[in-house]
């Protein structure tokens, strides 16, 4: 669903680079996972990449021809990139984002924040973390 949402959104921006012509991208949770697909699946050309505890399904990912294309593309590659999650997430699994930081370690500027928290509570762990925030690229 997410890569139907990121195509529809990709095509308004492209329609619009009257307004939308030097922009970063960022996504938490749900918008996440479009984030990632916007840039990494349909090749939006964005100066950014900022996600915050992403919703998406990593198989899946990997069995999109598109993203693994363009993965591998050496301008997509140059796109900084910030991922952002807490170990204690409850909402989504921080093992997405470890296997996702995996791939993405190649990218000529790209960052993974790894966090732990004290507490368990969704209303800090899910969420833009300062240490992201202050790194938004």
């Amino acid at each position: 669903m997410y890569k139907k949402i990121a195509f529809g959104l990709k095509g308004l921006i492209e329609s619009r680079d009257d307004v939308f012509s030097n922009y970063s991208i960022a996504g938490r949770s749900a918008g996440g996972g479009i984030a990632i697909h916007l840039a990494l699946t349909h090749g939006l050309n964005v100066n950014g990449l900022n996600i915050a505890c992403p919703g998406f399904n990593y198989n899946a990912l990997l069995e999109n021809g598109q993203f693994n294309e363009n993965i591998n593309n050496k301008d997509i590659k140059k796109i900084p990139t910030r991922l952002c999650h807490t170990i204690n997430d409850q909402k989504v699994s921080i093992d997405e984002s470890d296997k996702l930081a995996e791939l993405l370690k190649g990218f000529k500027n790209f960052q993974y924040y790894r966090i732990e928290k004290a507490t368990p509570e969704d209303e800090i762990n899910h969420r833009f973390q300062l240490e992201l925030l202050s790194e938004l690229v």
